[in-house]
């Protein structure tokens, strides 16, 4: 019987300023989940195939799912799916945890909010292109805070299920991330 695909759950949940009043500017959120978006397969994809991958949406090995919203709030849930469950749990772990802490490691090292560091064996894939993945990371990351640009009170929080850890965006990380202004 062939084994079920591992499957990794984020959830990214916008909070405060206008997001209380149960909308967002259209644009802003569409500029924030794309640069999500980006930072998330660039990020997977160079953990798991140890290269840096900027151009495209397609990376081999797994595909990034966009669920629906929950009602009344705007926490969204995006899926990974990998497609070689004996790769991806190797590599991986049975529950994707490890790849949580390298994805909030190398994230939370661009947001000026240092993370542990994640199990030695995701930590070897990251450290060889630590340097290029933090390049390829810093406008993803500045556009997942679009946002908060528009309203500083903005406060935008993704976590991964029960795996311990947050990564907080808010106008102290934009400041970390922005070098130019995105408007």
């Amino acid at each position: 019987m062939p084994k079920q695909p591992l499957i990794l759950k984020f959830k990214i949940s916008y909070q405060n300023g206008v997001a209380d009043q149960h909308h967002l500017d259209m644009y802003d959120a569409a500029i924030s989940y794309l640069g999500f978006s980006k930072a998330l397969n660039i990020t997977i994809g160079a953990i798991l195939n140890k290269k840096v991958k900027v151009k495209g949406n397609h990376n081999s090995g797994f595909e990034v799912y966009l669920e629906t919203s929950n009602k009344g709030s705007f926490e969204q849930i995006v899926t990974v799916v990998f497609s070689d469950p004996t790769v991806s749990t190797v590599i991986l772990g049975a529950t994707g945890s490890a790849l949580w802490e390298g994805v909030k490691y190398v994230f939370g090292g661009l947001l000026g909010q240092m993370q542990p560091e994640p199990p030695k064996k995701i930590m070897e894939r990251i450290e060889p292109i630590f340097e290029e993945l933090n390049q390829a990371l810093e406008t993803p990351l500045n556009e997942a805070h679009r946002p908060i640009v528009s309203d500083e009170r903005v406060e935008i929080e993704v976590t991964s299920g029960r795996k311990p850890g947050t990564l907080k965006l808010d106008k102290k990380t934009l400041k970390e991330i922005s070098q130019t202004d995105i408007r």
